[in-house]
């Protein structure tokens, strides 16, 4: 979505900062980390880990790319 731009770009920011920002985890041992959720098959694949990487790779959006239209 941050190669598209434009509205797209602006839809897909909006929910995901809100997402990440609710989501992430605030006490204790877990402080920055992100749960694990059941997918689609009721599974928790990855763990704690796999949860955490996965947001910290969608915040990398905005300090390592560059977009492509320009």
């Amino acid at each position: 979505m941050f190669q598209k731009g434009g509205d797209h770009w602006n839809v897909w920011n909006q929910a995901l900062k809100k997402t990440l920002v609710e989501n992430q985890r605030k006490d204790g041992d877990y402080d920055g980390s992100w749960d694990v959720h059941m997918n689609e098959l009721g599974l928790r694949s990855g763990g704690r880990v796999r949860s955490t990487a996965l947001a910290c790779m969608c915040l990398e959006v905005y300090y390592r790319y560059l977009p492509l239209n320009r």
